[in-house]
This record gives structure tokens, C-alpha cells and sequence, in this order.
């Protein structure tokens, strides 16, 4: 059974919200995380250049490293920063898109 793009697309999503949650839980975080997912949408929202840069997957993953740690890190808590490294390390960070 072929699974389609949308559906694999779900099925990462849910990962790695299931994992962000997890984090929120362990360290009795939650109001924190979701303070930073609003601040990074909107980070994102005010900023497309960015979010441009960071999905492009042209652009060298030093690079983007290097403005998430000089843009975004000064604005939310390290949990949701490591989480974004994570997802740009794991070549997920499309799913900050939406």
C-alpha cells in the first residue's frame, strides 16, 4: 500500500508535534511553548524573507543555523530553539510552513 505526499506529510507533522509536546510536558512547560510557536509564527508572518531563507533548500544549513541562532534564539526559550535546530538538522523545518 503506496502512502501519498499528504499523508506522509501528516504522519511527520504529527511526530514532531507529538515530540514538541513531550518536551512541554517534561519540563511542565506548555504556556512557555506556546508563547514561543506564537512568537515564531509571527517572527515568520512579519518577516517572509526568513521564512524564505530557512526553506530554501539551496541556502547552506551552516547558514541557516546561523540566523535562527541570530534571529530567532534571543526570542524564544532554548527547548523551542533546540527544537528548531532539530528540525532543520533532521531537514524538517518546512514543517514551521503553515
Amino acid at each position: 500500500m503506496q502512502v501519498d505526499s499528504l499523508e506522509k506529510y501528516k504522519i511527520i507533522t504529527e511526530r514532531y508535534v507529538n515530540a514538541l509536546a513531550q518536551i512541554a510536558d517534561e519540563s511542565d512547560s506548555w504556556e512557555v511553548i506556546n508563547n514561543d510557536i506564537a512568537t515564531v509564527v509571527q517572527l515568520l508572518k512579519d518577516n517572509t524573507e526568513l521564512e524564505s531563507f530557512l526553506l530554501n533548500p539551496i541556502v547552506d544549513h551552516n547558514d541557516k543555523k546561523e540566523v535562527l541562532e541570530k534571529v530567532i534564539k534571543a526570542s524564544v526559550s532554548e527547548q523551542m530553539f533546540n527544537f528548531l535546530n532539530v528540525l532543520l538538522d533532521k531537514k524538517k523545518i518546512y514543517l514551521i510552513h503553515n
